[in-house]
């Protein structure tokens, strides 16, 4: 390379430097008063210069290559086994204690004593055998009995008592329960409802009672083994006889069954039952009529139902049928003698719509009851001593719906409408006021739609309330009304538990107007009594002190307003009644 040729590049580099330094001072200039001319070109100055250091890139002195090929080195191993000594004693771990828990100890004796206003004494008493998983014995008595605190009668008092004795023995073996039980009732009850206002001035009348005396027996033989697939489930025998202070008699004997059939891949759970009646009236009953041919009534009834139960999912439902055939026979001098089928249908559903909070619940159901001198006698225990019978029968159709709003409250709701035959009311005539001081037994089939419905709370402070409502409307074939029942039926119940030593109870009940007798009695001037018994409040409260776990006080304090009001036409009630007693456990 020559010296010219050297320089000449040098003037080269110098020119393209002038250039580059021409053009920046062209774009240098901002507004009119900073352009600058410079011979024949124009500079613009928009900033200042600002000189910054950029971020070195480093430059590595490494190599890098992609390989596409990869090659794998073959490599061969084999593994040799070879057993080892391994020495190891482990420390015997001792057999863990399970501390027994000691259950607490159950007195085997209680006796109760107490009394109260209108006379009125109380004793009770419970013994029996101490735990024992495989068998047990147990004996009860009860006496109770109020003479007064009735006004506006024309008796000085009103007796009244309940009294039963009952013994039993259970034995538990492997597959099977047996329980054996006897009992006996002495109850008594007297014709008080004789209204000084309902009689002439200066009447007066003996007071007249019926004492029900009954004695029975129960056996019984379960098979508890739940996984046993076996036929037979159960059996009973029960049988009771009654009779009163005027010579009325009644055998009743009824032997429940229950078995349990597999057809197929189905399991039919089946009811067989026999139930035997008969009653007699003595010719010292009140209001008998020679020749009457309802003096000695008796019905022999044969059910069978047999039912499947089964589940889709969260829905359990059970589909059946009941069958009952009922013979009754009527003898005196004109005996007389029928035979009925019913049919019932036997369909429930339940489905939890959400699982533990909130179910349906709806069905078809029905029964047949004959109607018999004790279980009427438990419904008015002032029914006339010569009693008509007869069998009732009853359709259910019923829904609801049941669940709980939180943990501690549960409600249920259900809507129910009943068919019912030969339903069995209580009536007494004002025209035969003084010649019948009892209740005559009515029938009548009737339609009834019955809306209920429950609440409980329990909560964490051992506060327990539940309440109660329950509306019934009665449409009757023969009679205008359903006599001595009422439509509205309403209560709260609630107890208090103050740390197992004080516990306070209240019980609040409201019932209803009932219509006692025909309106038209009334209405066309026949008799002054007014038919309709109003709507009464039953406040009871009840206090017990527990000394310590085996003595203990209690007060009970029934109608505590006090109020004046009858159940039955003419047959008011105790004014306000106190009973105050001790429970002793030993």
């Amino acid at each position: 390379m020559t010296r010219t040729s050297k320089k000449t590049r040098i003037m080269k580099k110098h020119f393209i430097a002038v250039c580059v330094l021409a053009s920046l001072g062209v774009f240098a200039q901002g507004d009119d008063k900073d352009k600058k001319q410079v011979g024949s070109v124009e500079i613009n100055v928009i900033d200042s210069y600002k000189a910054s250091v950029k971020q070195a890139v480093k430059i590595s002195r490494q190599p890098d290559f992609k390989d596409t090929v990869t090659k794998k080195l073959p490599v061969n191993y084999s593994i040799r086994s070879q057993s080892l000594d391994f020495h190891y004693n482990p420390k015997a771990i001792p057999a863990a204690k399970i501390k027994r828990t000691r259950l607490p100890k159950l007195p085997q004796n209680l006796i109760t004593l107490g009394f109260g206003t209108g006379l009125t004494p109380l004793a009770e008493i419970y013994t029996g055998s101490s735990r024992n998983k495989n068998s047990g014995w147990g004996a009860h008595a009860k006496y109770f009995s109020t003479q007064g605190g009735v006004k506006g009668i024309i008796y000085d008092k009103a007796p009244y008592r309940e009294s039963e004795i009952d013994l039993y023995y259970k034995h538990i073996y492997k597959k099977y329960r047996i329980v054996a039980d006897l009992d006996a009732n002495f109850d008594k009850s007297s014709y008080y409802g004789m209204m000084t206002d309902a009689l002439p001035e200066g009447y007066t009348d003996e007071l007249e009672f019926r004492n029900y005396n009954r004695f029975g027996g129960q056996f019984l033989i379960e098979n508890i083994n739940s996984k046993s697939r076996a036929v037979f489930r159960s059996a009973a025998v029960n049988y009771h006889y009654l009779m009163d202070n005027y010579n009325t008699t009644e055998h009743t004997l009824d032997i429940p069954t229950k078995w349990l059939f597999k057809v197929q891949d189905e399991d039919i759970y089946t009811d067989l039952k026999v139930n035997y009646q008969k009653s007699a009236f003595g010719i010292d009953s009140i209001n008998m009529v020679a020749g009457d041919t309802g003096t000695s009534p008796s019905f022999l009834q044969v059910q069978f139902m047999p039912k499947i139960k089964s589940n889709v999912g969260r829905l359990f439902f059970t589909v059946g049928l009941n069958i009952n055939t009922n013979s009754e026979t009527r003898t005196f001098t004109n005996p007389t003698g029928k035979t009925r089928v019913y049919f019932f249908p036997e369909l429930t559903a339940d489905i939890a719509i959400v699982p533990s909070v909130l179910a349906a619940y709806a069905g078809w159901t029905g029964s047949l009851t004959n109607n018999s001198i004790w279980s009427l006698k438990n419904e008015n225990p002032y029914i006339n001593t010569f009693t008509n019978m007869q069998a009732t029968s009853e359709n259910r159709i019923y829904a609801g719906v049941k669940g709980k709003i939180t943990n501690n409250l549960v409600y249920n709701v259900q809507a129910k409408y009943l068919l019912v035959d030969n339903m069995a009311l209580f009536y007494r005539s004002p025209l035969t006021y003084a010649s019948s001081k009892g209740f005559e037994v009515l029938y009548d089939d009737a339609q009834v739609i019955s809306l209920f419905g429950e609440v409980k709370l329990e909560t964490s402070i051992a506060l327990d309330i539940a309440g109660f409502f329950q509306y019934d409307s009665y449409n009757m074939k023969n009679y205008a009304h359903a006599y001595h029942m009422p439509n509205l039926k309403t209560g709260i119940i609630a107890t208090y538990n103050w740390k197992e030593k004080i516990v306070l109870t209240t019980n609040f009940a409201y019932v209803g107007e009932r219509t006692a007798f025909d309106h038209s009695l009334f209405e066309n001037g026949t008799t002054t009594e007014y038919p309709i018994l109003k709507g009464y409040v039953d406040l009871r409260l009840g206090a017990e002190y527990r000394y310590n776990d085996d003595l203990s006080a209690f007060i009970n304090v029934t109608n505590l307003l006090s109020q004046n009001y009858q159940t039955w036409y003419s047959y008011p009630t105790q004014q306000i009644r106190f009973l105050m007693g001790l429970t002793y456990g030993f």
